[in-house]
């Protein structure tokens, strides 16, 4: 289970996705027992990945993983000399079941020269093709891969899912504005936003709006746009804060000020 949150992470990093951005789908191709354990801790897995579904399959060929075979030719260059250009024109040629033979069997006859487990390295790739992997702005499936592990992370963005991720990075920065003016879930308080810079016109106030529930059951309380005028003798904590190119002002406040409701 702790390697599909390592592959997941390389996965990200290859494509310079944050762990804060959340993905709609992560595939798990493994065996059967490794299926199991990772069903069992789903919930887990999601959270520590932030992604939206896990699909766990042993189907390695329905997403397009073949195995490849790539050689160190200094090793067998040796062995075959004038012929090892014979061999390196066949291997493009193997087919998908002359390589998992080779696994089992730890050894190859290529036009008529054989390869033993020292000459090849079978690896894993995904196989990229316009009907499966790609779209307008480049591949939409990055692979990870360890020997009995493969993730496939789906990383064309979601709006809704990036109206979550900028709703969830709201209510981690109140929770430390609450946490560090001493309040207690208990206790309370109009939590209040105002925009400060919004040069990618994020419509930050549609995003409140759409993800008000989350605030309600994340915050115990709604959080509000906050209104012209409003006094300050209320305010128990104001911070700047910045997410990305947009810059908010968060406010705690006492309750019963009043307040531009988002409705």
């Amino acid at each position: 289970m702790q390697k599909v949150v390592q592959l997941a992470g390389t996965a990200r990093e290859r494509c310079n996705t944050s762990l804060k951005t959340p993905l709609l789908s992560l595939v798990v191709i493994t065996d059967t027992q490794r299926i199991s354990d990772v069903q069992s801790l789903q919930s887990y897995v999601k959270e520590e990945i932030n992604i939206r579904d896990i699909n766990l399959t042993g189907g390695e060929e329905r997403y397009n993983i073949l195995l490849e075979a790539r050689v160190d030719w200094p090793t067998p260059g040796k062995k075959l000399k004038k012929d090892a250009q014979v061999v390196r024109k066949a291997l493009p040629n193997l087919t998908q079941e002359q390589l998992k033979q080779y696994m089992h069997d730890k050894k190859i006859v290529i036009d008529g020269f054989e390869l033993d487990e020292n000459d090849l390295t079978i690896v894993r790739v995904l196989r990229i093709d316009k009907a499966h992997n790609s779209n307008e702005d480049g591949p939409q499936w990055e692979a990870a891969f360890s020997e009995d592990v493969i993730v496939l992370l789906y990383t064309a963005s979601h709006l809704k899912l990036l109206d979550e991720g900028l709703a969830r990075d709201m209510i981690n920065r109140i929770q430390r504005m609450r946490k560090k003016a001493g309040l207690v879930p208990t206790n309370d308080v109009n939590m209040q936003y105002g925009i400060i810079s919004n040069p990618e016109h994020v419509d930050v106030n549609a995003v409140v709006l759409s993800q008000q529930s989350l605030f309600t059951n994340s915050l115990h309380g709604r959080l509000n746009q906050t209104s012209d005028g409003v006094s300050k003798e209320s305010t128990i904590l104001e911070e700047e804060q910045f997410i990305g190119n947009l810059t908010l002002m968060l406010r705690l406040a006492e309750i019963g000020e009043h307040l531009c409701h988002i409705v």
